[in-house]
């Protein structure tokens, strides 16, 4: 988290804010989740503001933790169960293979059920988003 560099925390600090707290878990409330990297972005980049949690990669790869600090890419196709231990915030942006911000997806769109962030997920119902949890 230390080498984390200033201008990265400075660009991320305008990026959306993501906070685990409303993130559809299964069991509800239990800090547990799959989650597919799987848009039309090339990576996901985030600063995570606070928390931590456990990322077990569903290829069979070693689990490995995050935490408050550190700055994370997620690339394309890249598919875990994440298991929240302490509630987690993190601010995120997608990026083109050029390695250029996704305009489309500077905003989201969060659930009109439950306020998560999760448009990638979300479907439009009677002028409602809608998650799938």
């Amino acid at each position: 988290a230390a080498d984390v560099p200033d201008d990265f925390k400075a660009l991320a600090t305008a990026w959306p804010l993501w906070d685990s707290k409303t993130h559809p878990q299964k069991p509800r409330g239990s800090g547990k989740f799959r989650f597919d990297y799987n848009g039309t972005y090339a990576s996901e980049r985030v600063l995570i503001m606070s928390g931590a949690a456990t990322l077990k990669p569903t290829d069979g790869s070693p689990s490995f933790d995050i935490k408050a600090g550190d700055a994370v890419t997620f690339w394309n196709g890249f598919s875990c169960d994440w298991r929240v231990t302490k509630r987690m915030t993190k601010h995120y942006a997608y990026y083109s293979e050029d390695g250029k911000p996704e305009e489309e997806y500077e905003t989201g769109i969060a659930c009109d059920m439950c306020s998560a962030d999760c448009f990638a997920e979300s479907y439009l119902f009677e002028e409602m988003d809608i998650c799938p949890t």
